[in-house]
C-alpha cells in the first residue's frame, strides 16, 4: 500500500508515424469499477478502484515523441469467508511495443528507493516496482521497447485476510514514454486471487483506456 507515492518510471518506444500530443496539461478524473465474485466453496470476495486521476503534462524536453502523465489509483479488496487472498495493482501501457531491456539508475535524494525486477515471460513481460523508504537516492526506471505488445506495470500488491478490506494507494505516480512516435495509451487495473483448502479463485476489474 503506497501513501504520498511519487515514483518515476522512463520508457523507450520506436514507431514510424509521426505523432505529437497536446502541449496542455489535462486531469482526468476516471470512473471507478468494482466486482463482488462468489466461490464454490462460499468464499466470496470483491476488487475494486476508485478515485483514478490521470494528470497528462506536456513533457519536459518539448518534444513531441515523449509523453509525460502524473497517475493517482485508490485499488482495493476484500475476502469474506475461510480463505486468504493477494491483490495486485498497476497499469497497461501500450505503444504497440514490445518489453526488449531495462536500465535502472539512482541519483542522491531522499524519499522512496523502488527495487525492480522483470519477468520476460510470454506473452506479457511484467515489470515490477516496490518502494520503501530510503535515503540515498532518486530512480529512473529506462525500458527499451519494440513493435509488438503491451507492458504491465505493477506498483502494488497486498495481502487480504478474511473480513478486512485493504487499499494499495498511489499517489502522483509519475510515467514517462519515450521515443513513441504513435499513438499510446495506458489502463488501470486490480487484480486479487484467492486461495483456500478447497478453491483456487480470482477477478479483476479494469480502468477505461486514457491516450497519452
Amino acid at each position: 500500500m503506497f501513501k504520498g507515492l511519487c515514483g518515476t518510471a522512463m520508457f523507450t518506444a520506436g514507431w514510424l508515424v509521426m505523432f505529437i500530443p497536446g502541449s496542455h496539461a489535462e486531469v482526468l478524473s476516471m470512473a471507478p469499477h468494482e466486482k463482488t465474485y462468489a466461490s464454490p466453496n462460499g468464499v466470496s470476495f470483491t476488487v475494486g478502484h476508485q478515485n483514478e486521476e490521470v494528470n497528462r503534462v506536456p513533457s519536459l524536453n518539448a518534444i513531441g515523441t515523449t509523453r509525460e502523465v502524473f497517475v493517482t489509483n485508490w485499488a482495493y479488496g476484500e475476502v469474506n469467508g475461510p480463505a486468504s487472498g493477494t491483490m495486485k495493482t498497476g497499469y497497461h501501457i501500450g505503444c504497440a511495443v514490445d518489453l526488449s531491456g531495462i536500465k535502472f539508475g539512482m541519483s542522491a535524494k531522499a524519499g522512496f528507493e523502488p527495487g525492480f525486477q522483470i519477468d520476460p515471460g510470454i506473452p506479457t513481460p511484467t515489470l515490477t516496482a516496490k518502494l520503501g523508504p530510503y535515503i540515498g537516492g532518486e530512480a529512473t526506471l529506462s525500458v527499451d521497447l519494440k513493435p509488438g505488445t503491451v507492458a504491465d506495470v505493477q506498483l502494488g500488491e497486498k495481502k487480504l485476510v478474511n473480513g478486512i478490506r485493504a487499499a494499495a494507494i498511489s499517489r502522483d505516480f509519475h510515467l514517462v514514454l519515450n521515443g513513441c512516435i504513435g499513438p499510446a495509451s495506458i489502463r488501470a487495473y486490480n487484480t486479487v486471487v484467492v486461495e483456500s483448502p478447497q478453491v483456487s479463485d480470482g477477478g479483476a476489474v479494469f480502468g477505461d483506456p486514457v491516450s497519452i
